[in-house]
């Protein structure tokens, strides 16, 4: 009996131990899409992720405020290619947010047709 749940017991600490290899390596990933996203685009995002499997579900890229330096398109393209770049691998999603303050509020007001743009990207 003591040894089956040795058994046990070291066979469940292999699979955390390769959880959580898989967990701090997508973290090493987001953390390097936020450094060349400011490199590249001036504005440090904020990354989060969703796994499955080490399959990479959804990347969320949330921005402190408005970018208008770019258009949307241009901005999601960047940030897809960063993404796949650095995580090497493509998500099933890429979600873009910003977080919107009340000084942005007269920005908002001119958002140059942000409503009614689409944008598509491809996997």
């Amino acid at each position: 009996m003591l040894k089956i749940f040795a058994v046990v017991a070291f066979a469940a600490s292999l699979s955390a131990c390769d959880l959580f290899n898989s967990v701090s390596e997508m973290f090493k990933y987001s953390r390097a899409v936020e450094d060349e996203l400011e490199q590249s685009i001036g504005l440090r995002p904020q990354v989060g992720f969703n796994s499955h499997n080490k399959r990479l579900v959804s990347v969320t890229v949330q921005f402190p405020n408005l970018f208008d330096k770019k258009p949307l398109g241009e901005l999601g393209k960047a940030v897809s290619a960063s993404v796949s770049r650095q995580f090497k691998q493509k998500p099933d999603a890429v979600v873009l947010s910003f977080v919107v303050k009340d000084n942005d509020a007269s920005r908002t007001a001119d958002a140059r047709g942000l409503d009614s743009e689409r944008i598509q990207f491809s996997r």
